[in-house]
């Protein structure tokens, strides 16, 4: 249960000595007297001297009872005073008998529309506020709003103050719309007054983006917020508490979307500056920001952290339960209640959420959101628990009220029908939760849709982790169906949509944005800018830790990330491009004897998750809906990878891809993969398919049958990131007859040599590309392991672009020291593109350094930066002249670039229209595999800069088997005029012919 709190402005309560004229028969040195002593009064509650001030008030009402009489502005004063300081006291009741006495004496005296009459109903609805009786300030703001409508004198002042407080009052009460209204209008008001670089205007910029946090509207939200931001910090200063408050709406915008570490940044900034604030809505706001904190630390699983916090934030809000507006009580309690749940203290866990059941229910009301929060979050603990019996009570109840107040597009809604359809599955009444599941997961990607125009790349990665836990659930709950031979209705369609929306998301996300971004001036200039600060961002990331400059590098990702957000803004159709595409769509794009594949892999779920990821695959053909076959649980997979997943051991990767395994009762590649899909692909020539999990890490179509024969040698398969792709193909509209290609390159070249080298880059044919002769320190035979000259890779490339110009293709030819980092990251500056890139050289891939399996996966074997970096675009890369000094030591030459070409500055290129790009290097084809988006690495990186078909290995290819591999690939494609496809799929059938084993001829895969 996440509740945003409120961002107010209420107004220090304000009096007025409004005086009247006396009688005759008053006496002129008693009103002297007393409005001397109320002139004291005023002066020591402004000093906070309370107790002083109430004898001297005290004082003034005995001569004014005494001589001047209860029906005067004197005694409506001395009441309005008297409210103020027993509020101070914290004696609510007592004030609101004082203020009420106080308005009706002026009523009476002055009139509705003197001054005096509306101070007493801005400190009515004050101390409304603090007794948490929130109608009643609802009803005394209405009240004033009629009051000033009917008023001869200028009021917007008033009026803001009655429209900001109406604002957080329907905020508060979750009506959110009545809550826009009055935000709006008083932002506007406020705009006219004050002007639009006022403090005034920055709060209500402030409690906008308060309210759009609440309702889920991210984009908005975010938006009111950095301009409140920019206003307040210019205005007050970074440590007022003001400031604080928008750091504290950023701070709940980043929880909600996955940015763990710049929410608990800027937590800690907030509370910092309320820790050091004397008044009651500081230490509100410093208590509120630490049980948020303990949510946080609860949610990225540091339980002692958040159980130490959850105590503290409890004890206090215990105490002050009757002073406190926010009434944050209830969700301490069930917030800590969560936590038990996840320790599995069931009991602690019950008795909790029971009283926050009860206390939400008494301060709270029956109808309010977060009341409906508590609900759901008690369903949720029972469905944990097993105790279904509880679960549907609860829901039903949650609903009734969703629909009653809220409305069905609340987000509260959503969680609702998540816990009823997981309820109705294990009750096994299938036709009440299919529909369920097909408005739970249209509103998944409606919000992940509405997100997309908003978040930048990183901040989407984490946000699209959200979304698995439904598609998990809709696929176990399908797995459980076909198990138990259960009604299977619309669900494998529902998958299928699931598949295609979420599978690549941040990939199709990245390349719509690029792509449409140099359409327009604006666009390609803020591009441009962008991709020069990742340039500068990607060689801080290069840094040792030791040798980086946090604040520089703090400073550089949050430009790149406000450039990157307003680039998204200004994309002109952008929200077309990224539109939904259904399995209807793939389907009429499948021809006549072809099928497509989504491969799946989710974390099974029965009442909550378990420890088991299971595979499976959804099966689309020209004629009828998608067929769901399950496949084989991950454990059963990563037992035959170990050690034959990256690395060279041939022995074991040629055991990997056998027809058995010599274990008789494990089962093989294809008796996991490919046997049980036999039947449903009967008939299939072409099959295009989409891996997910760990199948990126396999070569499926080298996957020998019961025959003995490869499973490629059955079908045509075409590798696909996404069967999105089948609508929606990478266009290759350039017309270029230019390649280029290195190999034969030198890593050890020094500074004075690398310099030389990039001042002469200029097109080289191959005439000139080997004019430098020279004899290598050692060589390798592999394209992995040391940084070692690879003397096939030379005659690669020669050879490749002798059959080039055969071709018609004009080739730049970059080898021994020109093969620069410098020379490469040119192409696409200022001219197309080539129409393909080839390069023969060392590649590297370092898994995440927090995983347990990194020794298994292999690498160059050092232990330079690149494999310690938390961006998984870093881990991954090609190795070019000069690098060697900088792998090994960590420095490179001064003044050039290091020489490792990391995926994160291949993605910052432009590369659009490159129809192939070939790496005819080690472990290319590796990466994080992240959530549903595939493999973080090379291979995304050329995606995004825009190649259509790319050439990647899955291990330590031979430096002599990929020569002959890459020289028999280009005369089939170039010479005998294959498709790109084709001339793949004939050159790994002779190359088999040559070597049977896996290893020799199967390291390759074709990613279009």
């Amino acid at each position: 249960m996440k509740i945003i709190f409120l961002f107010l402005l209420v107004l220090a309560p304000i009096w007025a000595m409004g005086q009247q004229t006396p009688s005759s028969a008053q006496d002129t040195s008693a009103i002297r007297l007393v409005d001397s002593l109320l002139a004291v009064c005023s002066e020591r509650i402004n000093q906070k001297d309370y107790d002083q001030a109430a004898a001297i008030n005290a004082s003034a009402r005995q001569i004014v009872e005494e001589k001047l009489g209860y029906s005067t502005a004197w005694y409506a004063d001395i009441c309005h005073n008297e409210g103020i300081i027993l509020a101070v006291k914290k004696d609510f009741s007592g004030a609101e008998k004082a203020y009420l006495e106080s308005l009706e004496i002026r009523e009476k005296v002055s009139g509705k529309d003197h001054p005096g009459y509306l101070y007493s109903l801005q400190a009515l609805t004050t101390i409304y506020w603090r007794k948490g009786d929130f109608e009643q300030a609802e009803r005394i703001s209405l009240q004033a709003l009629l009051v000033l409508d009917k008023s001869s004198r200028n009021t917007d002042e008033d009026r803001i103050y009655f429209l900001n407080t109406l604002g957080n009052t329907y905020h508060y009460l979750g009506n959110y719309e009545k809550s826009e209204y009055f935000h709006l209008e008083c932002l506007a008001l406020r705009g006219k007054v004050f002007g639009k670089q006022s403090v005034q205007y920055a709060y209500s910029l402030g409690n906008l983006a308060g309210l759009y946090n609440k309702m889920g509207l991210f984009e908005k939200a975010e938006q009111y917020a950095a301009l409140s931001q920019i206003i307040m910090k210019q205005e007050l200063g970074a440590n007022h508490p003001d400031y604080a408050r928008i750091l504290t709406i950023q701070a709940s915008f980043n929880f909600a979307l996955g940015n763990y570490k710049k929410a608990e940044y800027l937590y800690l900034e907030s509370i910092n500056v309320w820790q050091k604030g004397p008044n009651y809505t500081d230490q509100q706001n410093y208590w509120n920001n630490k049980l948020k904190l303990a949510m946080l630390y609860r949610d990225i699983g540091k339980y002692e952290q958040a159980e130490n916090l959850f105590a503290e934030t409890q004890n206090y809000f215990e105490n002050k339960k009757s002073d406190n507006p926010l009434l944050m009580y209830p969700t301490c309690i069930i917030e800590r209640a969560e936590l038990y749940t996840i320790l599995k203290k069931f009991e602690k866990a019950e008795s909790l959420f029971l009283e926050g059941k009860a206390v939400g229910a008494k301060v709270l009301g029956k109808d309010h959101p977060d009341y409906v929060y508590i609900l759901i979050d008690i369903a949720r603990f029972y469905m944990k628990k097993g105790d279904l019996a509880a679960v549907l009570p609860l829901c039903l109840e949650a609903n009734d009220i969703i629909e009653k107040s809220l409305g069905k597009h609340h987000d509260l809604y959503y969680g609702s029908l998540k816990v009823l359809a997981k309820y109705y599955e294990l009750e096994n009444n299938f036709s009440a939760a299919d529909p369920l599941w097909s408005t739970i997961l249209s509103a998944d990607q409606e919000r992940l849709y509405q997100s997309a125009s908003l978040l930048t790349e990183r901040e989407l990665t984490n946000y699209t982790l959200f979304f698995q836990s439904n598609g998990n659930s809709i696929l176990s709950a399908l797995h459980r169906r076909m198990v138990g031979n259960k009604q299977i209705a619309i669900l494998p369609a529902l998958c299928y949509d699931h598949a295609l929306f979420q599978k690549g998301f941040l990939l199709n996300n990245a390349q719509r944005v690029n792509k449409l971004a140099k359409s327009s001036s604006e666009g390609a200039d803020l591009l441009n800018e962008l991709n020069a600060l990742h340039r500068r961002l990607s060689a801080e990331y290069t840094k040792p830790n030791l040798q980086r400059d946090s604040l520089k590098l703090a400073a550089l990702e949050d430009n790149a990330n406000a450039i990157e957000k307003d680039l998204i803004q200004k994309v002109k159709g952008y929200r077309d491009a990224i539109r939904q595409i259904k399995w209807q769509d793939v389907q009429q794009a499948l021809k006549p004897g072809a099928a497509a594949i989504e491969f799946v892999s989710y974390q099974y779920q029965l009442n909550e998750p378990t420890d088991s990821t299971l595979y499976g695959a959804l099966i689309l053909k020209a004629d009828g809906p998608p067929v769901y076959i399950s496949l084989f649980n991950e454990k059963e997979l990563t037992t035959l990878l170990k050690g034959a997943t990256g690395g060279n051991n041939f022995l074991k990767i040629n055991a990997l891809y056998a027809q058995k395994t010599a274990n008789s009762k494990q089962k093989s590649l294809y008796e996991l993969i490919w046997q049980p899909l036999e039947t449903a692909l009967k008939g299939s020539k072409t099959v295009y398919f989409a891996p997910a999990g760990l199948l990126h890490r396999i070569n499926l179509a080298a996957i020998l049958n019961t025959n003995g024969k490869p499973f490629g040698d059955n079908h045509s398969l075409v590798l696909l990131g996404s069967t999105r792709q089948l609508v929606a193909p990478t266009a290759n509209t350039n017309l270029s007859k230019e390649a280029y290609l290195a190999g034969g390159i030198r890593y050890d070249a020094d500074s004075t040599t690398l310099a030389l080298a990039n001042r002469n880059v200029h097109l080289r044919g191959i005439e000139g590309a080997f004019t430098l002769p020279f004899q290598p320190d050692s060589t390798s035979i592999t394209r992995g392991g040391v940084l070692e000259y690879l003397p096939a890779s030379a005659a690669e490339v020669r050879e490749i672009g002798q059959t080039l110009q055969t071709a018609g293709i004009q080739a730049k030819v970059d080898t021994g020291f020109y093969a620069t980092e410098t020379s490469f990251r040119q192409l696409g500056v200022g001219a197309p593109a080539p129409r393909i890139l080839h390069l023969a050289t060392h590649g590297y891939f370092f898994p995440d350094p927090v995983q347990k399996d990194q020794k298994s996966l292999g690498g160059l074997g050092q232990e330079p930066v690149f494999k310690m970096s938390e961006h998984p675009m870093i881990r991954s890369g090609l190795i070019m002249a000069g690098a060697k000094q900088t792998w090994l030591t960590g420095k490179h030459p001064e003044g050039q670039e290091d020489g490792i070409l990391t995926a994160y500055e291949i993605s910052q290129m432009n590369l659009e229209g490159t129809e192939l790009v070939v790496l005819s290097a080690c472990e290319t084809g590796l990466g994080d595999i992240i959530g549903k988006e595939g493999v973080f690495g090379l291979q995304r990186a050329f995606k995004i800069a825009g190649a259509k078909y790319l050439i990647m290995s899955l291990w330590k290819v031979d430096d002599q088997s990929t020569k002959d591999f890459m020289t028999t690939f280009y005369k089939h494609w170039l010479i005998d005029h294959q498709t790109v496809p084709e001339a793949f799929q004939t050159t790994q059938r002779a190359m088999r012919g040559k070597r049977s084993g896996a290893f020799d001829w199967a390291g390759f895969v074709l990613i279009e």
